[in-house]
């Protein structure tokens, strides 16, 4: 049997945590399966926080977005382990936590295709006006995806 490789893009919601059961419930003590964690966030801006009373303000802020993204990457090792203690090599788990370059559809989209994935998991957020902004980026995963399975956890 060919190697199932898995996205999982994650956002640290409460239904990307369905999506990692799912995903341990469908696929946990299968052989020949890839997982890969997917976050992009928006980068920091560099800021030059030497001079101003202004822009020390902004240092502060700076920070604590720096300790945020330090908080989810250690969030994002802890769920491999959290895979590889319910059926996954802890090998065959990747993440790829990187600044988005592009919008997060076209970022989801090209990861897919340069990994030769044959699964995708989304969620679908429950509340109106959250699902209303994020549709349109399961929407465009949707509409672009080709030669891949997609797995929608409500």
């Amino acid at each position: 049997m060919a190697k199932q490789k898995i996205l999982v893009p994650y956002d640290f919601s409460p239904l990307d945590r369905m999506a990692l059961d799912f995903l341990v419930q469908t696929f946990g003590q299968r052989e020949e399966v890839e997982v890969t964690l997917f976050h992009v966030y928006a980068p920091l801006p560099q800021v030059n926080t030497t001079t101003g009373n202004v822009t020390s303000r902004l240092k502060t802020g700076m920070n604590f977005l720096s300790r945020e993204l330090t908080r989810k990457e250690e969030e994002l090792k802890n769920i491999v382990k959290y895979l590889a203690e319910n059926g996954f090599e802890e090998d065959a788990v990747k993440v790829v936590f990187r600044p988005r370059g592009k919008d997060v559809a076209d970022e989801i989209l090209e990861t897919i295709y340069k990994g030769f994935f044959n699964i995708v998991i989304l969620t679908q957020r429950k509340d109106r006006v959250t699902r209303f902004f994020v549709r349109n980026i399961q929407s465009r995963v949707l509409a672009g995806l080709r030669g891949a399975t997609a797995c929608l956890v409500t």
